[in-house]
């Protein structure tokens, strides 16, 4: 019996990730995070309903007590997933493992452990003489059917792809928030696409490295997933330092359709503009991008030229089980669940544009 229950148990987590990939890609962009997930907590819990009343026959508890067992087997693998592949496989911080927990602040994770622990004993009646389990095969069946569909959507970034995704966020947040002078809202707010390459190599005046970038959609709050970019250029003044951050701001339409494209067939020679630095300081409207360095204590404007974009397919395929294109991921051609680490650097421009608008 306890077998069984693990193995049906095994059919939930795929049914929870198809929930989360709606919810990251359907609900969120339009309702933000906090109704999404409140649906979503909704929608799962009725998922695991279902999966009980549909199973609870295969599975074969005797009595009600041991319709409670296969709940408690069931609570024990989620909160050992959670917690255990949650944090150390996906590194999802532990404080936002925690928030989960808290309904004061809307989340209803606890309505979906309720279900979990519930819904084999809500759905068990007592077996008659002879059980007819074809049903409950029917749904085992169907169960591993979608794990096996779900599979490529589990495939996790290696501890590269989320280095590069929170020290750009790090980087964002510094210098759209924290820095004295910050880039100025009159910037922002004007931004079609930000892309940000922490820690890039300093050669003398060239500078390379990987970075990410995301497009605004219709309404500002609402941003793309981020897509892996490389990025070369030269500076126009050598700096004692290693290596810089770099944030490129696209000003224009066009501006967008040049971090977008795949692979740019040569050096552009028109340099990216200097970036405008201060609250009241009006922005370049004629610019298609400003850039912006970040190095040691300094932060200031930079003007690059002979720069390059490429698009990094390979990063792409470790954070969201397809080598998508730059333009795929930025134009939603795809079906995209987001890793933690991706999540917070999309959460982390939203937020400033909800507080910005």
């Amino acid at each position: 019996m306890l077998g069984r229950a693990a193995v049906i148990w095994m059919g939930i987590v795929p049914v929870a990730i198809v929930n989360g990939m709606l919810r990251d890609v359907v609900l969120a962009p339009y309702l933000g995070d906090p109704t999404a997930r409140a649906i979503s907590c909704v929608t799962l819990a009725t998922a695991i309903l279902v999966v009980a009343r549909m199973s609870i026959a295969w599975i074969g508890p005797p009595t009600a007590g041991a319709a409670w067992m296969v709940g408690i087997v069931w609570l024990n693998l989620t909160l050992a997933f959670e917690f255990l592949v949650g944090h150390y496989v996906f590194g999802t911080p532990w404080t936002a493992l925690r928030a989960d927990y808290n309904i004061f602040a809307g989340r209803l994770w606890v309505l979906v452990l309720a279900a979990t622990l519930t819904g084999p004993r809500i759905m068990f009646r007592p077996p008659p003489r002879r059980t007819d389990q074809s049903f409950g095969l029917v749904a085992a069946a169907a169960l591993a059917l979608l794990t096996l569909s779900a599979a490529p959507s589990t495939i996790s970034p290696t501890g590269e792809e989320e280095d590069l995704l929170y020290n750009a966020t790090a980087v964002f947040r510094h210098v759209a928030v924290q820095a004295v002078p910050a880039i100025p809202a009159s910037v922002m707010l004007r931004a079609h696409g930000i892309a940000v390459f922490p820690r890039t190599v300093l050669n003398g005046a060239r500078l390379a490295g990987n970075g990410v970038m995301s497009a605004r959609r219709a309404i500002p709050t609402e941003w793309t997933p981020p897509a892996a970019i490389a990025f070369e250029g030269v500076i126009p003044l050598e700096l004692e330092s290693p290596e810089a951050d770099l944030v490129l701001v696209a000003q224009t339409q066009r501006g967008l359709d040049y971090l977008v494209q795949g692979r740019l067939a040569n050096p552009v020679v028109a340099p990216i503009a200097a970036g405008v630095l201060g609250t009241d300081t009006p922005a370049r409207l004629h610019a298609d991008i400003l850039a912006y360095m970040r190095f040691g204590n300094y932060f200031a404007g930079i003007t690059v030229s002979d720069w390059s974009i490429r698009e990094l397919k390979a990063d792409n395929a470790l954070l969201y089980g397809k080598p998508y294109s730059t333009e795929a991921i930025v134009r939603g051609a795809g079906f995209f669940y987001l890793p933690p680490a991706a999540r917070a650097w999309r959460n982390a421009i939203a937020a400033y544009f909800r507080e910005m608008s």
